[in-house]
């Protein structure tokens, strides 16, 4: 049978010198990531998500009922499209191409893979010589029933996707997926050199998968339907905003429920609900409460909302409109950040 093109890849990124070439090529990447990162503006960055945003929307029915051609400032946003949540848009916007251009998937997956390259680029930071492809790099999937072959190679950076080798190839030295699947694979995986994961249920345990490995880097992923909003900033101690990545971020004081707030306006030590825009997704409720710890970088960690401010939850996604493998449930503070509950 003849093997795809990514079959060859894989096959190549075993020899050994494939993957010490492959892993200086990622490091350099990194490195270059990180300082894009660290320069960027956040307030310029948002501005900019959000006119690519609209501009694409625009002619979709969602645009063309909120005058989204309209839009030259974030006030005029404001104006045009009301704050709702998953479920409200989702009952009137329910068709695909409804509220953006279809196929969306595409454009969502896109969204996560800008996430995880960040916190791919602060794992191999952590460790810039410990050759995190020097063994296999396991993607453990997540808890949705729907994850077509090869799905998970759209999620990940390209530099990466020939690396990734299914279960049973040896102890990984790079694991990527849920906690509760992570904790699952440290038997066969006792001393991987970095993890990077996320949380999908009520449980907590990446403070366990801490405890088991304690000379492992560990990054914690703030993972959501609509993309990965933070990763774990280790530096500063709670999640780090990733302002261009393909969300806008809106904030609604716990204290003013009438107020939307841009980045650039939003206050250290002030409580908010956060707000998102994201391709097929606008100006919907999270039930994520946030306080910022600081703007510049715009570094925040996980506050409890009051029961009256939590949105009902968005109804199921149907698995034809949803990228495989990407969960809803994905909200944890970091152990850095807990002493930030209020």
């Amino acid at each position: 049978m003849r093997m795809s093109l990514s079959d060859w890849f894989s096959r190549l990124a075993d020899w050994p010198a494939v993957r010490r070439v492959l892993d200086v090529a990622f490091a350099a990447r990194s490195r270059l990531h990180l300082v894009w990162l660290g320069r960027l503006d956040p307030a310029r960055g948002q501005w900019r998500t959000l006119s690519r945003l609209v501009h694409r929307a625009a002619a979709t029915p969602f645009g063309r009922d909120h005058d989204l051609g309209r839009i030259r400032t974030e006030d005029d946003f404001r104006r045009l499209v009301p704050v709702r949540s998953a479920a409200e848009l989702a009952r009137s916007y329910s068709r695909p191409g409804a509220a953006w251009p279809a196929p969306s998937a595409p454009d969502v997956l896109a969204v996560h893979r800008r996430g995880l390259r960040s916190a791919l680029a602060v794992a191999c930071a952590a460790r810039p010589r410990a050759g995190l492809f020097s063994g296999p790099v396991a993607w453990l999937g997540d808890a949705l029933p729907f994850d077509p072959a090869d799905a998970h190679r759209l999620r990940l950076p390209r530099l990466l996707r020939a690396a990734v080798s299914p279960p049973g190839h040896g102890p990984a030295s790079l694991i990527l997926g849920p906690a509760t699947r992570v904790l699952g694979a440290l038997d066969d995986n006792p001393s991987p050199l970095a993890v990077v994961t996320w949380r999908q249920d009520e449980a907590d345990p990446v403070d366990e998968i801490q405890a088991r490995l304690p000379g492992t880097v560990v990054v914690e992923a703030l993972v959501r339907p609509e993309g990965v909003p933070a990763i774990e900033s280790p530096r500063h101690g709670g999640f780090h905003l990733l302002a261009e990545h393909g969300m806008y971020f809106e904030f609604v004081p716990v204290d003013r429920p009438g107020v939307r707030l841009t980045l650039a306006e939003a206050r250290v030590g002030e409580d908010y609900e956060l707000i998102v825009s994201a391709p097929g997704t606008w100006a919907c409720r999270t039930g994520l409460g946030v306080r910022f710890g600081r703007l510049t970088p715009p570094v925040f960690r996980m506050v409890t909302l009051p029961t009256e401010a939590i949105p009902a939850p968005a109804p199921r996604p149907r698995t034809a409109d949803i990228p495989a493998g990407l969960s809803g449930t994905s909200v944890r503070t970091p152990s850095s950040a807990r002493a930030g509950r209020g």
